[in-house]
């Protein structure tokens, strides 16, 4: 009986030793992935963004890590090489892999991604403490401000990532107006466990989703550029928001134009009628940032003098939009408007273009929000008024250094919504 009795305890231990260690290899088995390193020049995200869209398709399909990098030079992508090759992964892609003369980059890059993985070992996933992983999407880098702030954003992540002897895993994504796209592209950062996600985000009412998403897999999220509301920044302790007030840059707007308007009343009020005729230039009907933009112009000058709206173009923040959209407006009425509020440079730069190819010599004042290059050269020209620049190094140093310290869960001593004063550059009578 005992014998009996004794069997089944042991059977029961072996049983239980055999449930436990099947877990752990499960466990172990669970830490085991398949990472590729890819490692281009920076100008393939340009010129072979199908290629490297084919990989990073693969690697949802198939469920394996990958790594970019992009570099400027040779010598900054023998470094990164060394780096990557000293790592714990699975294998590594260079530009030598591309077939740049392939018909169908995207199959060529999904191919190569999936031959390789399937040839490549498993690594364990160990979290290294000095690996710093931060996924950025973009609204759109066709837009010249955009373009700037993401190129100063890389800089200062690479800055804080050396100066304090870590690696860094950026990845940058350009959703090219298409909220979808930003959609794919932060739950795609999320599947890669993001230490943070940097979000220019396309429709702020969309906030919200990616907040709850980022708490639910514990990812900090920093907004940047367009300004979600309060009510979504205080969804959760780990959201941020750096960048210009639009309010505020509404409000220097309509500083410009009253100065240019009392002082120069001459100049600026064409048919002396005390009367300020005007065009509005609109990034996107609707839209929050050209709203807090447009009301606090026009709260400003309506203060100072009286307006009339005699004109509305929407132009999507676009230049080619903008040129387009405004080479529509009514002649008489262009030549009757004493002045044309764009929501931003590039849209200012588009009226410009429109209105030398429509003939015009004596333009209305012309404002823009941004600092851009070339508004500036044309306001020493004489034929913009005036922009607000938004600071894009201050603004890139903050991101950048908020986010790591948001990866080491250091103390904050900051508000959730972190402003940067804009810059007034206006024309010399």
């Amino acid at each position: 009986m005992n014998t009996g009795k004794e069997q089944k305890i042991l059977l029961i231990i072996i049983v239980i030793i055999l449930i436990l260690t099947g877990g752990y290899l499960w466990k172990q088995q669970q830490n085991l992935v398949k990472v590729i390193s890819v490692v281009l020049p920076n100008d393939y995200k340009d010129t072979q963004q199908d290629w490297i869209e084919g990989i990073k398709t693969c690697s949802s399909d198939l469920d394996f890590q990958v790594n970019f990098f992009f570099e400027e030079n040779e010598e900054e992508l023998n470094k990164r090489l060394d780096i990557e090759n000293s790592q714990n992964i699975s294998a590594l892609i260079t530009s030598n892999d591309c077939n740049i003369n392939s018909k169908d980059l995207f199959a060529e890059g999904y191919n190569l991604a999936f031959n390789i993985a399937q040839k490549s070992r498993p690594v364990k996933l160990e979290k290294n403490d000095n690996e710093f992983k931060i996924g950025i999407s973009l609204y759109n880098k066709d837009d010249t401000f955009i373009n700037t702030l993401s190129t100063e954003i890389e800089n200062s992540l690479k800055k804080v990532a050396n100066d304090n002897n870590v690696r860094l895993l950026l990845d940058v994504e350009d959703a090219k107006g298409d909220k979808y796209e930003q959609n794919r592209h932060i739950e795609y950062f999320m599947e890669q466990k993001c230490d943070v996600i940097a979000v220019n985000i396309i429709d702020t009412w969309n906030a919200s989703k990616v907040i709850n998403r980022g708490k639910e897999e514990r990812i900090p999220v920093i907004f940047f550029n367009r300004e979600p509301s309060d009510e979504d920044i205080s969804l959760w302790n780990d959201v941020y928001y750096v960048g210009t007030d639009g309010i505020e840059l509404g409000k220097m707007q309509g500083e410009i134009l009253t100065e240019a308007f009392l002082k120069n009343n001459s100049e600026i009020d064409k048919n002396k009628d005390g009367i300020l005729q005007y065009i509005l230039v609109e990034g996107e009907e609707g839209h929050s940032d050209s709203v807090r933009r447009t009301d606090a112009m026009l709260k400003k000058i309506d203060n100072n003098f009286t307006t009339e709206q005699i004109s509305l173009v929407s132009a999507d923040w676009k230049r080619d939009v903008a040129k387009e959209e405004f080479s529509k407006v009514d002649i008489n009425k262009i030549q009757n408007s004493e002045a044309v509020v764009c929501n931003n440079d590039d849209m200012a730069l588009g009226v410009l273009d429109a209105m030398k190819e429509m003939g015009i010599k004596d333009f209305p004042a012309i404002l823009g929000v941004n600092g851009d290059n070339e508004v500036i050269d044309n306001i020493e020209k004489g034929y913009i008024l005036g922009t607000i620049s938004q600071n894009i190094k201050g603004q890139a140093d903050i991101i950048a250094d908020l986010s790591f310290k948001l990866w080491k869960k250091e103390y904050i001593n900051e508000e959730q919504k972190i402003y940067i004063s804009g810059e007034k550059h206006i024309k010399l009578y």
